[in-house]
């Protein structure tokens, strides 16, 4: 089980491997938001090695009302 406290770029990797297993041909396109354990350089090149495309969501912004 991942935690907060042990979310890193290893659980995604679990995540892309089978995922890419499932659809060796298809084009693959995740979205997934800003964290770091998404955006950092290590997800990235697991990304590119596996020819997974992520587009990442907006930051969100602080609304002042």
């Amino acid at each position: 089980m991942v935690s907060l406290k042990t979310l890193n770029s290893a659980p995604l990797k679990t995540f892309f491997d089978p995922l890419k297993d499932a659809y060796p041909k298809a084009p693959i396109h995740l979205i997934l938001d800003q964290q770091p354990y998404n955006t950092s350089k290590v997800t990235q090149k697991i990304e590119k090695e596996r020819g997974i495309e992520v587009h990442y969501l907006p930051s969100p912004i602080a609304h002042k009302c």
